[in-house]
């Protein structure tokens, strides 16, 4: 072990008053002397010691983060930082279908401008828990009550032949949902009637509810609709009104869902219910801690977040007693706690919430949207890779919305929607760029590069990565 210049000038080489005689021999030391150099002699033993257990601990606290440290490549854009459009180079396959007003634009990578897709008039319906999908073909359409299927490929609008929405004095119906299936052929929309006298509509806690509401199942094919009670009988057989709904494997005649509501958030357990058998599974509740679940493209795998326990479950739809893999994530939750913590001035608690997680196109990886950082997992390694931290000062809601996350087409890219920077010290006063209050940004997942694509002066959302 090398001690410090300071330490080795103290190191015991030469020791005064001693004497020697002209032959060499040295007399015989005092006890007094003989005392001195063993106390010298005990502090060095201490002193290194101590230096060793403080390697040793450290090298241990370096092993815990050292999966984390040793997949991670770190992109922790500035404020001076210059991120700039020709970081990414964007494919018209991975342009980004945002909506802005109530109208679909897609991202442009040429003129790196938005083009608006959906006809002027309409209304962008709203897909419920689909919002952010990994690509989409057909998107829902509303005109004076009468609801239409817009073709993004191919420019094509679609009057459906489902009736138009009532809208009679004080009774007026809206569309609650829209339950994509898993091949995007079919739709289950829900539709409520809603009585402005009625004391569901006057509801001061929740909003205005709807009086009745009524199931309506679409082939977006064939343009024919019927009647449907797929969902409530899926609600009758797990006996829970609280289980929410949020895909839907049409071939296979399947729902899947997770408990939902006022007072109770979105957790845990987990529902598949097959409609052919009149059977269902359910997760364990964790608790009733665990975040719903995210499911692949394919539906035949979901993560759950297991928060008691600091970890990522993955499911298979056929097993829902047990997870087939559980990917510890405890060290993301220490580097973003830390992170999070250094962007105040004044000392906080940790929020390592996870807001929401996106499947890769090929479901080898995922990403996870924390409070103020983007992480993705090799789900055949468990790699960890820290893909994007904000470094604004202030309060989380202005950081990112990190409720929105997609992956591009391709898989190459993660797009979400940034927030403007501005410190919160600044932010009584004047916004850094009026201009930019909203970016739409693109993260490559393999070189980290992290780009603004879009600055605008309005919110928007992702509806897909890509078509």
């Amino acid at each position: 072990m090398e001690y410090p210049n300071d330490n080795q000038n103290n190191q015991p080489t030469k020791i005064t008053g001693v004497e020697q005689n002209p032959s060499g021999v040295q007399h015989k030391m005092s006890n007094r002397n003989l005392k001195i150099i063993i106390g010298v002699l005990i502090v060095l033993l201490v002193v290194g010691v101590s230096v060793a257990g403080f390697f040793i601990l450290k090298g241990k606290n370096s092993n815990d983060n050292q999966k984390l440290t040793e997949n991670k490549t770190t992109n922790t854009p500035t404020q001076n930082q210059e991120v700039t459009p020709e970081q990414a180079k964007i494919t018209k396959q991975d342009n980004p279908i945002v909506v802005k007003k109530e109208k679909a634009l897609v991202y442009n990578s040429s003129t790196k401008e938005f083009k608006q897709i959906s006809p002027d008039g309409y209304k962008v319906l709203y897909y419920g828990y689909d919002t952010y999908l990994p690509v989409t073909e057909n998107i829902f359409l509303l005109k004076d009550n009468k609801i239409f299927t817009f073709d993004i490929i191919n420019s094509k609008i679609n009057e459906t032949s489902i009736p138009a929405l009532k809208n009679e004095g004080n009774v007026y119906e809206s569309i609650n949902n829209i339950l994509l299936s898993q091949d995007k052929s079919r739709a289950l929309i829900t539709i409520g009637t809603f009585d402005k006298t009625s004391k569901e509509y006057q509801n001061e806690f929740a909003g205005p509810q709807s009086v009745s509401t009524k199931e309506i199942k679409y082939d977006i094919q064939t343009n024919k609709w019927e009647n449907s009670s797929i969902i409530e009988t899926a609600k009758n057989l797990v006996k829970d009104n609280s289980v929410w709904f949020v895909k839907w494997d049409s071939k296979n005649n399947k729902l899947f869902g997770h408990r939902s509501g006022e007072g109770i958030g979105n957790t845990a357990p987990v529902y598949v219910v097959d409609l052919n058998k009149n059977t269902f599974q359910k997760t364990p509740d964790y608790g009733g801690e665990g975040i719903h679940p995210y499911f692949a493209t394919n539906l035949d795998k979901f993560i759950l977040v297991d928060f008691r326990n600091n970890s990522l479950l993955l499911f298979s739809s056929n097993d829902l007693k047990n997870p087939q893999k559980t990917i510890d994530i405890k060290n993301v939750f220490n580097q973003h706690c830390q992170h999070y913590k250094s962007l105040f001035k004044w000392e906080v608690q940790c929020d390592n919430g996870i807001f929401s997680i996106a499947w890769s196109p090929s479901e080898d990886q995922i990403a996870l949207g924390l409070n103020t950082q983007i992480y993705t997992i090799d789900l055949s390694s468990n790699n960890m890779s820290l893909e994007f931290s904000d470094e604004t000062i202030g309060q989380s809601y202005m950081y990112w919305e990190r409720f929105t996350i997609a992956y591009s087409p391709s898989g190459k890219y993660i797009f979400f929607v940034d927030y403007d920077n501005t410190h919160q010290e600044d932010r009584g006063t004047m916004l850094k760029d009026e201009n930019s209050r909203f970016k739409l940004t693109a993260v490559d997942v393999n070189s980290n590069a992290v780009t603004v694509l879009q600055n605008l002066t309005e919110s928007f959302y992702i509806l897909a990565g890509g078509y």
